[in-house]
């Protein structure tokens, strides 16, 4: 098992959910943190839920669909950081639920902007960081919607499916380099973006995104990850 352990843990999306899991059980590993969240005040609540843990955190207020912000993330990071061990791409837009033609093109570009665009430039702007360490981990959440293809889920699985092929593509490139590059497919979660999508479901018995964000850190920890590959932990 590899050690966590002072290592350096950039996670996007982290006050809620999935993201909020993992970075508490991150910190209970004694994990360095870089926590990116669009509210600097649920950042810092957060911040504040990891203080027994005594470990090194770095809040970053930062809306991925401010794109011209996301070059400066990894040159402003080293001044702190000699290097990223993880970074878990978690944070998503599910934009809206309607016939793929009734979509306007504002809503449609916001989307793309959050779930593609913003995790191609913050691979290139961490990518020095990454580089950095000793078999860096990267993770980035997709979606089985992307199979299924259900009706009016198509703006967010479309832009899912683009984000998960520049994954894989990325893995391969990144492959004799030792990073570890991976799509997690976590399955149906009690998570925000969930609700937003079904809100008559009964949430109390959607699994809680806990169990996804624990098997997230085994796969972390493991020294036998393989690259390049579609992890279902749902």
């Amino acid at each position: 098992m590899v050690e966590l352990t002072g290592k350096t843990v950039l996670i996007t999306g982290a006050t809620q959910g999935l993201g909020r899991n993992l970075t508490i059980l991150f910190a209970k590993q004694g994990c360095n943190l870089i926590l990116l969240g669009r509210n600097f005040a649920a950042l810092e609540l957060l911040d504040n839920d990891l203080s027994p843990y005594n470990v090194k955190t770095t809040l970053v207020p930062l809306d991925l669909n401010e794109l011209d912000k996301i070059p400066q993330l990894g040159p402003q990071l080293a001044q702190r950081y000699q290097a990223i061990d993880i970074f878990i791409a978690n944070a998503a837009m599910l934009g809206t639920l309607s016939p793929l033609t009734h979509q306007n093109l504002q809503s449609w570009q916001q989307l793309f902007n959050v779930n593609v665009h913003a995790n191609w430039l913050l691979l290139q702007t961490l990518e020095p960081l990454l580089g950095a360490a000793v078999n860096p981990t990267v993770m980035v959440i997709t979606t089985g919607l992307i199979q299924s293809r259900l009706p009016y889920w198509g703006g967010y699985a479309v832009s899912k499916a683009a984000l998960e092929q520049m994954t894989l593509m990325y893995a391969q490139e990144k492959k004799s380099l030792g990073f570890k590059i991976n799509c997690i497919d976590p399955g149906i979660m009690r998570t925000k973006l969930y609700e937003t999508a079904m809100p008559g479901a009964d949430m109390t018995k959607i699994p809680d995104s806990i169990h996804v964000a624990e098997k997230i850190v085994s796969l972390c920890q493991s020294d036998n990850l393989v690259t390049g590959q579609i992890i279902k932990t749902g």
